[in-house]
C-alpha cells in the first residue's frame, strides 16, 4: 500500500531511507510520514513576484520585480499559446537574452515557413529599451509576457501591470 510505514510518501509511496530523491515535490514530515504536493519544474523558494530593492537592466531602481525564472517550462508553453492567439503570423523568432530565451524557444513551434514577419520577445518590459536594442531599427513585431510600464506600439503585451510608476517608487 502507497504511504504505509513511517517515513513514506503517502502519495508515491517514496521512503524516507531510499537511495533515490524524492525530486519534483515540496515536503513535510507529519507524524513520521512525508506529505507532497507536486511542483513538476517549479524551482524551489523562487516566487514570480518580489519585494525589495532591484537594480534592473536600465540602471534605474525598482522596489519589485517579476522573476520569470521561477515560472515552469510548462508555465512558458501555456504562455507561449496565449501570444500565438492574439499575434499575427511570424516567421523567426528571437529573444531578448536572457530572459525572452525560453519564451523565444516555446514560440518556434508556432512560426510559419514563407513568413517574412521577425517577432522578439522578451519576459519583462519596463522601460523598453532591451526590445528596441533588439529590434535594431528592423521591421519586426513584439511581445513580452510582463509590461510594467507602457509598452511600445509594435510591442504586445500578455499582462501589464496598471499601477503607478513602475520604477523607483517603494510604494508601488
Amino acid at each position: 500500500m502507497i504511504g504505509d510505514g513511517p517515513g513514506t510518501c503517502l502519495n508515491c509511496g517514496w521512503r524516507e531511507d531510499s537511495v533515490r530523491p524524492h525530486a519534483n515535490c515540496v515536503s513535510s514530515v507529519t507524524r513520521s510520514r512525508i506529505w507532497h504536493r507536486q511542483e513538476p519544474d517549479r524551482k524551489r523558494g523562487m516566487s514570480l513576484f518580489q519585494r525589495g530593492r532591484f537594480q534592473l537592466h536600465s540602471g534605474d531602481v525598482a522596489y519589485w520585480k517579476i522573476d520569470c525564472d521561477a515560472l515552469t517550462d510548462g508555465d512558458i508553453d501555456t504562455l507561449a499559446s496565449l501570444a500565438f492567439d492574439v499575434l499575427p503570423s511570424f516567421g523567426l523568432v528571437e529573444g531578448v537574452p536572457n530572459g525572452g530565451l525560453r519564451l523565444a524557444a516555446s514560440l518556434q513551434a508556432y512560426s510559419r515557413k514563407g513568413v517574412d514577419k521577425l517577432l522578439i520577445v522578451d519576459d519583462v518590459l519596463t522601460t523598453g529599451a532591451s526590445m528596441e536594442e533588439q529590434r535594431a531599427g528592423r521591421d519586426a513585431i513584439g511581445l513580452v509576457i510582463f509590461a510594467r510600464g507602457p509598452a511600445p506600439g509594435w510591442v504586445t503585451p500578455l499582462f501589464t501591470w496598471a499601477g503607478r510608476n513602475p520604477i523607483g517608487d517603494a510604494d508601488a
